[in-house]
């Protein structure tokens, strides 16, 4: 009779364990509620931005890391409950992902902007790098477009860079000026070789009523030096060689061009050990389906050619290109005898020119290699104090005053890079 005790005691301990359990797996069951997906707006409203917990639906989360993805943030978040922790930057309940979409940046909202373009630099994502082999060798090319905000001439830029060959073994690089979704819709669009983005750093974007943007007190471009001083505005001792005040939305685009290379260069790893070419090419610009093709058979063929040729140049500004055509059965005898070679004996040079390289002239789809950009770089003070605002002009200056041998380009006769805008910054209102 006295062990029932001990067993009423037992069961009832085991009744009790039980109805335990249930309620925690009661209360441990997720939402039916709760969504797949967040819209943007709704993550905004249900999902804790400081780190500190937020019920959703039934379950709670918590922020526990934020890491960059190469337009905004996406957080990484822990259910409070069953303390698993996403891999994904998306919420979990119970194993399953709760993805939260990355939230647009509003290209009107400077600090976002500022954020986001410093996040993207940071980070330095290559997309679709694990499904094409970016060839780092002699013969590689790296694609450096540098872009303002004209979608509409991005789109057909990337379209004729679509169709071309060998621009899967390519690195695709849009250098930024200005930020905006529409934009990063076209470049994360490409699917056909590794791209990636980077943001110039002192956009006017970012900066517009400070410097490098317009600071309230810079003197009005044509005001005259005797009322500028009277005005007392800045720099109104120093106007350009025409008696202009600086302009910052053209200032820009040289700065850009020197940073953008630069950047390429000097900063980007896994640009560290690429020995090939680096074409520059503008938002404006369009692309011929052999353009790599044609780069390559000169990188190759310049140093039996021209071996103090430092630039090759893909486009011209002829209003009547020239151009050949070629028989099927001529085709390998055409590409053996490209640049005017025949057998590999040198002839008459029928293909190309070679010319002291000249700004107004060559400046059109311009390929350096790191060489080249050391001794550019070596002239950077000459280059930012020279009074003028296009990057082309610029370096025409430096090639004859500081760069030892001078420029001297490697011009293909059949332009395979064409400009489909306007003709630049220093002219107004002109079409090609």
């Amino acid at each position: 009779m006295r062990a029932r005790p001990k067993i009423l005691l037992k069961s009832l301990l085991t009744l009790v364990a039980v109805v335990f359990i249930v309620i925690n797996m009661i209360l441990m069951r997720p939402s039916e509620n709760i969504p797949d997906q967040l819209h943007v707006e709704d993550a905004a409203k249900s999902i804790s931005e400081t780190g500190k917990e937020k019920v959703v639906g039934s379950t709670s989360y918590q922020v526990v890391s934020t890491h960059s993805t190469g337009i905004a943030h996406e957080k990484t978040y822990i259910s409070l409950k069953e303390k698993t922790i996403s891999e994904t930057g998306a919420l979990v309940n119970k194993g399953k992902a709760l993805h939260v979409p990355r939230a647009k940046v509003d290209a009107n909202n400077l600090a976002a902007v500022k954020s986001a373009m410093l996040d993207v630099n940071i980070e330095q994502k290559v997309h679709n790098l694990k499904k094409f082999k970016f060839n780092q060798n002699k013969d590689g090319v790296i694609i450096l477009i540098q872009t303002h905000n004209r979608p509409e001439y991005l789109r057909h830029m990337v379209m004729s860079l679509k169709n071309a060959r060998d621009i899967d073994k390519s690195l695709l690089i849009f250098s930024h000026d200005y930020y905006s979704e529409e934009l990063n819709d076209i470049v994360f669009s490409v699917d056909f070789c590794p791209v990636m983005q980077i943001f110039y750093p002192y956009s006017i974007q970012v900066y517009p009523k400070e410097f490098p943007g317009d600071s309230p007190n810079d003197c009005p471009r044509n005001i005259g030096r005797v009322r500028a001083k009277q005005m007392k505005c800045n720099n109104s001792d120093h106007p350009d060689k025409y008696g202009h005040y600086r302009e910052a939305k053209y200032a820009q685009t040289k700065h850009h061009w020197f940073w953008k290379i630069h950047r390429v260069f000097d900063e980007l790893p896994l640009v560290k050990n690429f020995e090939g070419f680096v074409l520059l090419l503008e938002e404006d610009h369009y692309v011929s389906p052999d353009f790599i093709h044609v780069l390559q058979l000169m990188m190759k063929q310049r140093k039996n050619v021209c071996k103090d040729c430092n630039v090759l140049t893909l486009g011209n500004y002829d209003k009547i290109p020239i151009f050949t055509t070629v028989s099927s059965s001529a085709l390998i005898q055409k590409v053996k005898s490209f640049l005017g070679y025949q057998e590999s004996k040198p002839q008459k040079l029928t293909n190309v020119f070679i010319n002291p390289w000249i700004s107004s002239k060559h400046n059109l789809g311009m390929a350096v290699d790191r060489k080249l950009w050391n001794k550019i770089k070596a002239c950077s003070e000459k280059f930012c104090k020279f009074d003028d605002y296009n990057w082309d002009w610029t370096l025409q200056y430096i090639s004859a005053t500081c760069i030892p041998g001078k420029m001297k380009a490697l011009v293909a006769k059949s332009p395979r890079v064409f400009h489909i805008g306007e003709c630049g910054v220093h002219h107004k209102g002109k079409k090609l």
